[in-house]
């Protein structure tokens, strides 16, 4: 319970956005899914092209756009000063490219639309074109020619419209997601959708309730963000935002056969009414408290 609580208190860590619509957590049921996220870069970098849902447009991240670029787009000058063979003036994509050949070459980004959308995607490498999508080897040397900067984004199909219009912009996420295998009993942890950690075992039920706050009145949730009103009580009388939790409860049950829930039975008065045996705690998300 301890590292999911630690987890629930970081979500939204380092996240660089005032948008409390940004998908920071999750919570899903059937079966109960727990979803966290924070910032691994404390930078994000903007959409420099229209990209289309349904398609695979490519990433655009620098956009001279014919002299013509989008504040937050343009290419600046092509300088090297300190010799590492990228332009000086591209500070926040050198730092993703840093941090993607630190962490093995590639990394999962996430792309952002501005209302509460998103998709990951594998960021594999850097690419620079000129305006008749003839690639770039060097950025340098071939500056006369640039006309923009993409992330390889291995060919991912888009699931969101991303506009550029400084709304849709891509961060580097860790995402952490809490489920139980029902199979084995077992509270998992599964990080960045691959890697799975088995967290304790012997657990029945978990059940997780987000208690959100409106207008001074509290709605206990089961599904985050809600699609349904069903899925608060009472029903959330104005839009949702992450920047309304007040609270995560979670509830871990012990498996009925399990030697903790036996010897429960054994020294219950009534063994056929015996209490389960429960773990419940409350966690707050201190990064609500930016809002």
């Amino acid at each position: 319970m301890d590292t999911l609580g630690n987890d629930i208190r970081q979500a939204g860590e380092g996240i660089g956005t005032s948008d409390p619509n940004f998908p920071v957590v999750l919570l899903s049921t059937n079966p109960t899914q727990l979803t966290i996220r924070r910032q691994l870069l404390p930078t994000s970098i903007p959409v420099c092209r229209d990209i289309v849902a349904g398609s695979s447009d490519p990433v655009v991240v620098l956009d001279d756009n014919g002299g013509d670029p989008l504040v937050g787009c343009e290419i600046g000058a092509i300088a090297d000063t300190d010799s590492d063979g990228w332009p000086d003036a591209w500070d926040e994509l050198e730092k993703f490219r840093d941090f993607r050949t630190t962490n093995g070459g590639t990394v999962r980004a996430f792309i952002y639309n501005g209302n509460g959308q998103g998709d990951f995607f594998d960021y594999k490498n850097e690419g620079t074109f000129a305006a008749d999508d003839t690639a770039i080897i060097d950025p340098i040397t071939g500056a006369n020619l640039l006309e923009y900067t993409t992330l390889d984004a291995g060919g991912a199909t888009w699931t969101n419209n991303y506009l550029a219009d400084s709304s849709s912009r891509i961060y580097l996420l860790e995402e952490r997601r809490y489920q139980l295998d029902t199979n084995t009993n077992t509270l998992q942890l599964i990080t960045d959708d691959s890697e799975e950690l088995s967290i304790t075992n012997n657990i029945g039920v978990l059940d997780v309730e987000i208690i959100l706050e409106q207008d001074d009145i509290e709605h206990t949730c089961t599904v985050l963000p809600p699609v349904d009103p069903a899925d608060c009580d009472p029903v959330l009388t104005n839009t949702y935002s992450w920047s309304q939790i007040k609270a995560i409860e979670v509830m871990l049950q012990v498996s009925a056969d399990s030697s903790a829930a036996l010897a429960l039975q054994t020294n219950c008065p009534d063994p056929e009414d015996c209490e389960p045996l429960q773990l419940r705690r409350r966690f707050v998300p201190r990064n609500v408290f930016n809002f």
